[in-house]
């Protein structure tokens, strides 16, 4: 979902915005190396935009075994263990990458004005930011326990989330953060972004 709404927007965006090759893209919590071989998949499919150019790709994440089953893969050029968010505020990186990646890393973290401040610190001009959130909206149900939790019925105008008040997110029963869309762009505009493009699709299915 990620690479294919990064397309579509430089595509859209025409020749005059084009990225200067080569381009650097930063994958943020890269896992087993997911965004990795999306990358890899648009290029053998020939739908790699032209606007990309040569990329030089780096993967960011905290578990060691995560990087080493990236690494295995081959997947990216260059391979950090740490915390996203202590590597991205460093001086050494400031406005020097051109598309930063976020995939299903929001939904381990509350507030996201760290990441976000982070992620601005490091662009270029004209860099581009995407990220998945889990959703979190303010007309839909609360899960069973969060509704129990809040002494609010299942269902009904009575369980539509607003205990949360103004976080913009909530802790929920699998242990995974969701966000509000509004109040995380919100925040995005707040701190100089611009969106682009923003979209609904499942992030993951979980058999129970």
């Amino acid at each position: 979902m990620l690479l294919s709404a990064l397309s579509a927007v430089l595509e859209s965006a025409g020749t005059t915005n084009s990225l200067q090759s080569p381009v650097v893209l930063w994958d943020l919590g890269c896992g087993t190396g997911l965004v990795g071989g999306g990358l890899q998949a648009m290029q053998e499919r020939g739908t790699w935009p032209s606007q990309w150019g040569d990329l030089r790709s780096c993967c960011f994440d905290l578990s060691s075994l995560m990087l080493t089953e990236a690494r295995r893969k081959g997947l990216y050029d260059t391979y950090v263990q740490g915390n996203v968010l202590d590597i991205l505020p460093s001086s050494l990186h400031a406005h020097s990458v051109d598309l930063v990646v976020a995939a299903d890393v929001a939904p381990y973290m509350g507030s996201l004005e760290r990441l976000l401040r982070g992620v601005a610190a490091v662009l270029k001009e004209g860099g581009r930011f995407a990220l998945t959130i889990e959703a979190l909206e303010p007309h839909l149900p609360l899960p069973p326990l969060l509704a129990r939790q809040h002494g609010r019925k299942e269902g009904g105008d009575n369980a539509t989330r607003d205990a949360h008040g103004s976080r913009g997110w909530e802790l929920m029963p699998t242990g995974r953060i969701a966000h509000e869309r509004q109040h995380v762009e919100a925040l995005a505009l707040e701190l100089g972004f611009e969106i682009e493009a923003a979209g609904d699709g499942p992030l993951r299915w979980q058999v129970l």
